[in-house]
């Protein structure tokens, strides 16, 4: 190529400069410290690392600022620019580059998840914790992306988000998954784009944002590498004027350089669009012919979703039957404005009385009455309570309920503890019930706790949660409602495979409902992740989906991911909603599952293993840009 001349004149220039430096500074140190050196690492005679730094921590505070509370979303699209920069580069800057990446996420992720220590002193420890596990991402994606890159000469465009993928499939199943704040999830605010969610989940919508950053980024690097020649840094002069132009022909090759990745890039965002412009379209046309329907039969089932504000604590104070009666005094105002309504739904634990189930003979803890006739009756009147106090609630309303709490099933064998979620007929009987299949570690179990139980007592959670056996379906008139129960929302395969079961018995659910307690957050950004969590499940699922969260945000998400309305934050209030028994559109996601994600992965695995096999030679540079 034309431009190779002008490359090596530049570089035996600085060589050459540096060589005369080293003997000015052996003759006399005074005479070398007014010659500016190069700027170079003096231990391993390496370009200093504060670009790796600064790149890393621009990616890191701009995706932040993608998120919740800020929400500038479309900082989403360019955030990732800064860490494909350094995937593409053929040299990183830095001794040890990795470690500038891994504090850059651990910033990143110390801001995005700042909430997991607000519920006790304890969970401090745990905020670090989290957002140093989830920080390893940052650097692994970097590596292995150079791998693809520079290794297998796979082109930016690509090697970036199938990297990014296959990473954000894993971490939502490791450790049992944390599938909050994905990079698709910025995303929420942008109806037609998310539609694509349909097709491969949330995972989707990130490759796509990520495919855009890396072709942004490999643009940027084709005019670059022809452009920029080693820089005589230091050196009071300047560059020949040949090595500041293209060299012959150059022009052609940058355009080319920069024309096909953005051009490839825009077709993958115009495709997105059309087809999530479609599906919007094809679904608002089925509802609306489906509410004209339900008009002339009167099939439709109004929902009440009750959002109280109780800030969730392990204090001592008892303030239980004032939760209760305030949850009692917003229903009561929701059925008197709207008589019509048939089914209350309640949010997470906020019934606040423990449903007990025991068959005799029972094993019980030794805190407990061991004499059987006191035994019996004490277990008897405490059912009869719980009992009560939940026919109570549909009784007073003369409505079918979901409410949730506590519940202890007691037999020979050990008790079992589940978070449960209760369809409650408007005669008061208890009609169905769900435990949750999915708790969350260290919020509602301890790994090992059930073969140490000692560890509980360092906890303020007291024991641990069974897990429950499968999904359900709630059958309120012609609707059938399938519940889940708080961060389970968060993980897309466990609703995926809830909803396919539930299809295959028989039982498949027109809608999809979330009680949760977000209390212990106290009105923070973990609201709007959470929410954002509920709209991609209904895409994904493509049913509605209804949300009742203590504190906010409660919300009426249309199949389209449309929030139809949502609560405030912190406000005690109700919505109103309709189901209606509409047979749901087909989902891709539902039939394939995470099909894309997992190729991904597989991608990311290979590059493992190519990297952990290949020889490590040379110098600490070689080994940690290579």
């Amino acid at each position: 190529n034309s431009y190779r001349p002008v490359m090596k004149t530049a570089t035996r220039m600085t060589q050459s400069r540096k060589s005369r430096w080293q003997k000015k500074a052996a003759v006399s140190p005074e005479l070398a410290a007014e010659d500016n050196p190069p700027r170079q690492d003096a231990a391993n005679d390496q370009p200093t690392g504060r670009s790796t730094i600064v790149l890393a921590a621009i990616g890191a505070i701009l995706l932040w600022a993608a998120f919740a509370p800020v929400g500038w979303w479309p900082l989403a699209w360019v955030a990732p620019v800064a860490w494909c920069l350094l995937a593409g580069k053929k040299e990183m800057a830095g001794r040890k580059p990795y470690r500038a990446i891994y504090l850059a996420g651990v910033v990143h992720w110390l801001l995005v998840v700042h909430w997991v220590r607000l519920p006790y002193w304890a969970a401090w420890f745990g905020w670090f914790a989290l957002a140093g596990y989830l920080a390893v991402y940052l650097p692994v994606f970097v590596g292995l992306t150079r791998q693809l890159v520079h290794r297998w000469r796979v082109p930016l465009i690509f090697a970036a988000p199938i990297v990014w993928c296959g990473l954000e499939l894993f971490r939502s199943h490791f450790l049992t998954g944390f599938a909050m704040a994905l990079l698709g999830h910025t995303q929420v605010n942008w109806m037609p784009i998310i539609q694509i969610a349909d097709l491969g989940g949330a995972y989707a919508v990130g490759f796509l944002v990520m495919l855009v950053a890396a072709a942004i980024a490999q643009a940027a690097l084709a005019v670059s590498e022809r452009f920029v020649v080693p820089a005589l840094a230091g050196d009071g002069g300047s560059l020949p004027p040949a090595a500041l132009v293209p060299p012959k022909g150059g022009t052609t090759k940058i355009a080319m350089g920069v024309a096909w990745p953005l051009a490839v890039a825009t077709l993958a965002m115009v495709a997105a669009w059309f087809y999530g412009d479609s599906r919007i379209q094809t679904l608002d046309a089925l509802s609306a012919k489906a509410a004209v329907a339900d008009g002339e039969q009167d099939d439709a089932v109004k929902v009440a979703l009750i959002q109280g504000s109780r800030i969730t604590t392990f204090s001592p104070v008892d303030d239980r039957a004032e939760t209760v009666q305030q949850y009692k005094d917003i229903t009561r105002n929701a059925v008197l404005a709207n008589p019509d309504v048939d089914l209350i739904v309640w949010p997470e634990s906020m019934l606040m009385v423990p449903w007990l189930d025991y068959t005799w003979p029972v094993k019980v803890p030794p805190t407990w009455p061991q004499d059987e006739e006191i035994l019996k009756r004490d277990l008897s009147n405490s059912k009869a309570w719980s009992d009560q106090a939940t026919a109570w609630i549909a009784n007073s309303f003369g409505k079918h309920a979901i409410l949730g709490s506590e519940a202890i099933e007691l037999t020979d064998g050990p008790t079992k503890r589940f978070n449960r979620a209760t369809l409650v007929n408007d005669g008061g009987d208890i009609v169905d019930g769900y435990n949750k299949m999915h708790p969350v570690m260290f919020g509602e179990y301890i790994p090992l706790g059930n073969i140490f139980p000692w560890l509980y007592r360092l906890t303020p959670m007291g024991n641990g949660l069974n897990t429950g056996e499968g999904p359900t379906s709630f059958e309120v008139g012609n609707v059938r409602i399938s519940p889940c129960i708080c961060y389970e929302n968060t993980v897309p395969h466990l609703i995926r495979r809830q909803v396919n079961e539930l299809s295959e018995s028989g039982k498949s659910p027109h809608a999809l409902v979330t009680i949760t307690n977000d209390g212990w957050f106290w009105g923070s950004s973990q609201l709007e992740l959470h929410l954002a969590c509920g709209i991609f499940r209904a895409i994904e699922t493509r049913r509605p989906m209804l949300i009742a969260a203590n504190t906010g945000v409660s919300a009426d998400i249309a199949a389209t991911g449309k929030v139809l309305s949502r609560g405030t934050r912190l406000k005690r209030e109700y919505l109103i909603a309709s189901v209606r028994s509409m047979e749901p559109v087909r989902s891709v996601y539902l039939a394939t599952g995470d099909w894309m994600a997992i190729g991904c992965f597989m991608v990311c695995l290979l590059g493992g293993i190519g990297i952990l096999q290949r020889p490590r030679r040379g110098s600490g540079r070689d080994q940690d840009n290579s």
